[in-house]
C-alpha cells in the first residue's frame, strides 16, 4: 500500500507473524483468535526518510483500514481517526481540501523516526501529512486487501 503527495509518502507491506510456540504463550497469543501482521513501513517527509518494521496490526485491523479508506473515498460519514491495540500506527482524517482528502498518519514506538529518539525522550511523534485523491485511497485499500489475500487470510 502506498500513499503519497508532492511532499511526503508512506508505503506499508504486510507479512504474517509466525511466533514460535513458546513466544505465543508468553505474548498471550494462545487466546487471541486474530493473527498478527508484521508491518514494514518506508516513510518520506520533508523532515527526513526512515524505514521500520513492527508486528503491530492484527488482520482485522488492516481490514478496518481498507474499509475506512473506501468510506472516506466515497464521502461517507465515518470515524475521524483509527487507532489500534498496538499504538504504533494511527490514521486521522483532517478534512477535505478541494478534491483531495487530508490524512495524517502518526508512527510511534517501534516506527518512530530514528532522529526523534525513543518514546522516553518526550519528543512527540512526527505526523505524516498527506493530501491525496480518492482514487489513490481506493487503490491503497485494494492493495491492503490484496496483501491479506496473498497471505491466505480471509
Amino acid at each position: 500500500m502506498r500513499l503519497a503527495d508532492a511532499f511526503s509518502s508512506i508505503q506499508i507491506r504486510l507479512e504474517l507473524v509466525r511466533y514460535p510456540p513458546w513466544m505465543a504463550k508468553v505474548k498471550g497469543l494462545v487466546r487471541d483468535p486474530e493473527p498478527w501482521l508484521d508491518v514494514s513501513v518506508e516513510a518520506r517527509t520533508p523532515a527526513g526518510s526512515w524505514a521500520c518494521e513492527a508486528d503491530c496490526l492484527r488482520v482485522d485491523e488492516a481490514q478496518w483500514i481498507a474499509r475506512w479508506f473506501r468510506a472516506l473515498a466515497r464521502g461517507e460519514e465515518t470515524h475521524q481517526s483509527l487507532d489500534f491495540e498496538e499504538p504504533t500506527l494511527m490514521f486521522e482524517f483532517l478534512g477535505r481540501e478541494g478534491s483531495k482528502l487530508h490524512l495524517q498518519i502518526v508512527m510511534d514506538y517501534d516506527c518512530r523516526p530514528p532522529w526523534l529518539g525513543d518514546v522516553a525522550s518526550d519528543v512527540p511523534p512526527l505526523p505524516i501529512d498527506l493530501r491525496i485523491g480518492r482514487t489513490t485511497l481506493v487503490a491503497a485499500a485494494d492493495d491492503l486487501d490484496s496483501q491479506i489475500r496473498r497471505l491466505g487470510l480471509r
